[in-house]
């Protein structure tokens, strides 16, 4: 029976340092070697997921953006699902929250648009070519996002997340988290969810949900979690999520917990 593994980066199938492991790899070749689907299912940009895709040498659906994207960057003929912001909303939001942002991106297509570059926020995309970068005010941009990244000073969390509580009724926020007080955030429209998107994949290739596994770390992995036939927390993972969800790894991310976890526990 073929199965569906739907695998969160950051903070799962990723290290500590954002790699990939050389076991990871091997066992992802293994799995789809053996006829099984391995989907990532990311927050991320579709360009900061792309080479992850491309080094575990996957042929299938991606999934990016916290759900709201789903290509197939290996079938120029699959049917690409956008759940985009509106651009009355992205303009809107960029001019109420300008002045506290020190930087912000987002994706559309091969381009990334970004506001005040911040070398801290490369993690998050890959580009080849320079021209693929603009740098602009996302206000002056035609191209809707799925959504978009912002940082700015821990201090300002409660003035942004309360503009988009009182301003906004179609978008929601996330925050990814803080470093040397710098606080990581995701906005993106309420609808869109990883547990969607996977809810689209099983309709779109009629999948059998018994045979459908993720693992995630986050609290923008539980709806994800609930979806499937087999959801599994990282024993990294944040407390409200481990103790949402019935299944939980042995080990953490750093030591290849997914890998460690499909050995134990099923034979494939």
């Amino acid at each position: 029976m073929k199965y569906y593994f739907f695998f969160d980066l950051d903070g799962s199938l990723l290290d500590r340092r954002g790699n990939l492991s050389k076991r990871t790899i091997e066992y992802v070749n293994y799995l789809t070697g053996k006829g099984h689907e391995v989907i990532i299912t990311t927050g991320r940009p579709f360009v900061g997921a792309i080479n992850f895709y491309h080094e575990l040498n996957l042929k299938g659906p991606l999934i990016t953006d916290n759900g709201a994207y789903i290509s197939n960057p290996s079938d120029p003929n699959f049917k690409e699902i956008k759940l985009n912001m509106t651009l009355e909303d992205s303009h809107k939001l960029f001019r109420l929250v300008k002045h506290i942002t020190i930087s912000a991106l987002y994706n559309v297509d091969e381009k990334v648009y970004i506001y005040n570059y911040d070398e801290r926020l490369s993690w998050l995309f890959h580009v080849t070519k320079k021209e693929d970068i603009v740098l602009c005010d996302f206000d002056q941009v035609n191209a809707a996002p799925t959504g978009i990244i912002f940082t700015l000073l821990d201090e300002h969390q409660t003035y942004f997340e309360t503009i988009i509580t009182k301003h906004f009724k179609k978008i929601t926020y996330r925050l990814w988290g803080t470093k040397d007080g710098i606080s990581l955030y995701e906005v993106y429209v309420i609808e869109n969810t990883k547990g969607n998107a996977i809810n689209m994949i099983i309709d779109m290739f009629r999948v059998n949900r018994d045979f459908t596994i993720a693992f995630g770390d986050d609290l923008n992995d539980f709806d994800m979690l609930q979806t499937v036939g087999h959801g599994v927390s990282m024993l990294n993972a944040r407390n409200g999520l481990k103790s949402a969800t019935k299944y939980q790894t042995y080990l953490t991310n750093q030591d290849d917990g997914i890998v460690d976890y499909l050995e134990k526990v099923f034979n494939f």
